[in-house]
């Protein structure tokens, strides 16, 4: 089934009628003056339609599956007041919706824009257009590499995750007496900036101890992506490697299947180190098991960093142009309290059911 203009927007209104129908009132009994002040703006605006005016932050896209595209996004505006943050679909505003992008919004009365681009190149037109509008772009995430435009670039600091990576399987072999460290490396995404700050930040640690890379390719981030490759590796180097690092969880799921299916033991006391990058909740269910022996957060929640940005300028302070997430870095041992990342000591932490119960 594929859904034309019509028959989406139809969709999407059953929503606005659910919407309509509820009893907020009962809902809002405890509510305090301000936050019922908020959300009396809030149903205000989404009954009129006029959530563009001062709120909206950016773009998201979220999965609107179909028969015949059972991948399909819908691409949303998405409207930030305090906590509380809504999705409204680009088909209620715009009837043919074609390659909305941050431009596409500057007629609006808007605060800032916040973007998290795809690609790093392309962006300098639209952000001068943004400067010459006066209106504030802040990225996050991945990084914009043609223009200097924006106020703030918020996200994670890949290379530390790296050298954390390495700096912590240095400090592990050595309590654990292993002299010989033959590491295979599944990688992310080629040219992704996770992928190139992971790579390069473990990759100075490996050549600083001498240890032997066998080999590193791309599972694509994927968990099909790194069984794939881990099948290969362990046809290409059966009993020559110890250690393998996966550059994201989905591809750390992918090499304990393929690991598994060639009995291969790896975790906490196996014949095989694995380590992770992204600490999801899945990924730390795994730690806490045992099956990871360790996993490097790559923080997805830039919110609370994004406030703290907006909060200068409205202040009137300036702030950094960038600005590193806080990450953690999670263990199922306890043998190591902490570990030196360029010379800064950072904490290890043993993962406990509360801690996986609280991550995203």
């Amino acid at each position: 089934m594929k859904l034309d203009n019509k028959e989406l927007l139809e969709r999407l209104s059953t929503s606005r009628r659910a919407f309509n129908a509820t009893a907020f009132a009962e809902l809002d009994r405890n509510l305090s003056d301000n936050e019922r002040e908020e959300w009396n703006a809030i149903y205000a605006s989404f009954s009129s339609r006029s959530l563009l005016r001062n709120t909206v932050i950016g773009l998201e896209s979220i999965p609107f599956p179909t028969d015949d595209k059972p991948e399909q996004v819908l691409t949303c505006m998405v409207v930030m007041r305090h906590l509380v943050k809504v999705l409204i679909p680009l088909p209620l505003f715009w009837i043919e919706p074609t390659g909305i992008n941050p431009n596409s919004v500057i007629g609006a009365d808007v605060d800032y824009i916040i973007i998290d681009p795809i690609v790093s190149t392309g962006w300098d037109t639209v952000l001068t257009e943004c400067e010459e509008a006066g209106i504030p772009v802040i990225v996050i995430d991945r990084t914009i590499d043609d223009s200097d435009k924006y106020i703030s670039w918020v996200g994670s600091n890949f290379k530390n995750e790296g050298l954390a990576a390495g700096e912590w399987l240095k400090a592990y072999t050595d309590a654990k007496g292993i002299s010989d460290v033959n590491v295979l490396v599944i990688e992310g995404t080629t040219g992704a900036s996770a992928q190139i700050g992971r790579t390069d930040g473990f990759k100075e640690i490996a050549d600083a101890n001498g240890w032997n890379i066998l080999d590193s390719q791309t599972g694509d981030f994927t968990q099909a992506g790194g069984q794939e490759v881990m099948e290969s590796y362990i046809k290409s180097y059966e009993g020559q490697f110890n250690v393998v690092v996966c550059q994201n969880d989905n591809e750390a799921f992918g090499a304990m299947d393929a690991m598994k299916a060639a009995g291969i033991s790896y975790g906490v006391d196996g014949d095989v180190i694995l380590i992770s990058f992204d600490a999801c909740t899945a990924g730390l269910e795994y730690v806490m098991s045992g099956d990871i022996n360790a996993d490097f957060e790559c923080n997805p929640l830039a919110a609370p960093f994004v406030e703290d940005v907006i909060q200068q300028l409205e202040s009137g302070s300036t702030p950094d142009k960038e600005v590193y997430m806080v990450e953690h870095w999670y263990v199922n041992e306890d043998i190591l309290s902490s570990i030196t990342v360029n010379g800064e000591e950072q904490e290890l932490t043993v993962v406990t059911q509360e801690i996986v119960d609280a991550q995203y």
